[in-house]
């Protein structure tokens, strides 16, 4: 009976020599990229535009005066954070769409690396004329402004509020910025505060 060389193999293969074998290594490369996506993440983003005194304030007055929600409370916090957020995301949204009409009227192509660099650099420079400020009105009507405490409020009484105070600083109904509002809102109130 021959056993010799039943047993036997090649060796074992360096862990680099990858032929034949290109599941592994597209696994490989795939997984060695994603550090170097993750690392430009930042640079992709749209520099945040700031909020006015103006601003800051009617988001505060909002929280208060329709929500029942005083400073220093877990709620008041959240309730300015969503505001805020996206008050900045409708203001870059405006920023954006201004920068794409003013690079699009100079003839770029839709495609173009030079329409999307344009774009970029005009941006992070919009003019206050070019970024229409919300309106900043702090005249709520009377029916709702809130005669209780946040926490003492039915969940459509919190419903109505929350509505309200997106309305307040400038969201219309029915549009996407009104929306996100509104579901920030949901996310901000479900939380445990503690």
């Amino acid at each position: 009976m021959k056993l010799r060389g039943l047993f036997q193999t090649d060796g074992p293969k360096p862990a680099w020599s990858l032929k034949g074998n290109s599941m592994l290594r597209e696994l490989l490369t795939a997984v060695g990229a994603i550090p170097l996506v993750i690392a430009c993440a930042p640079f992709a983003q749209a520099m945040p535009l700031p909020l006015s005194q103006e601003q800051l304030v009617l988001v505060s007055n909002t929280c208060t005066r329709l929500l029942g929600l005083k400073p220093g409370e877990t709620y008041f916090a959240a309730c300015r954070q969503t505001l805020g957020s996206t008050l900045q995301t409708q203001i870059q949204d405006k920023a954006l769409a201004w920068a794409y009409q003013t690079c699009r009227e100079q003839g770029l192509a839709q495609t173009s690396t030079a329409l999307s660099t344009c774009v970029t650099d005009r941006q992070r420079s919009a003019p206050e004329t070019g970024v229409e400020h919300l309106r900043t009105s702090s005249s709520a009507s009377p029916r709702t402004l809130a005669t209780k405490s946040f926490y003492e409020m039915s969940p459509s009484q919190r419903f109505a509020g929350e509505r309200g105070a997106c309305a307040q600083v400038g969201f219309e109904p029915q549009s996407s910025s009104f929306d996100q509002c509104m579901a920030r809102f949901q996310g901000a109130f479900l939380t445990d505060p503690n």
